[in-house]
């Protein structure tokens, strides 16, 4: 298990984040749910092993307060974001696993492609 509290450096405009356990996910899927200090953020990772792949997912919640340009009120919004990895349960290495998603972050990091074209709607 990861260590309790896990700290992340600040990435602007978000500061930096503390995330503690808020629950334990047992049973055959083996995972965490975090929370931040502010309660704006949460993290959900889960793990599941069988016999076609072993699988791993991991998911960023932002919840605030956002005022909506139609009507001018204020209302509670939420945003998310996940990473999804099954990886054959034999015929790679745990460095090839890694490397393989790596090559997901690396191609949304490349300059040609950026997640802000990706969040632009271009593929």
């Amino acid at each position: 298990m990861l260590p309790d509290p896990v700290d992340i450096a600040a990435h602007s405009p978000t500061a930096a984040l503390t995330f503690r356990v808020k629950k334990q996910i047992p049973g055959t899927v083996f995972g965490t749910e975090r929370g931040d200090d502010t309660g704006a953020f949460t993290i959900l990772t889960t793990h599941e092993r069988n016999a076609a792949a072993n699988r791993h997912y991991i998911k960023v919640t932002q919840t605030k307060d956002a005022t909506d340009p139609y009507s001018g009120t204020t209302k509670k919004k939420t945003s998310y974001v996940s990473l999804s990895a099954s990886i054959s349960p034999f015929g790679w290495t745990a460095a090839e696993a890694a490397a393989l998603i790596a090559v997901l972050t690396d191609y949304l990091a490349d300059s040609q492609v950026t997640v802000a074209n990706f969040l632009n709607f271009e593929s």
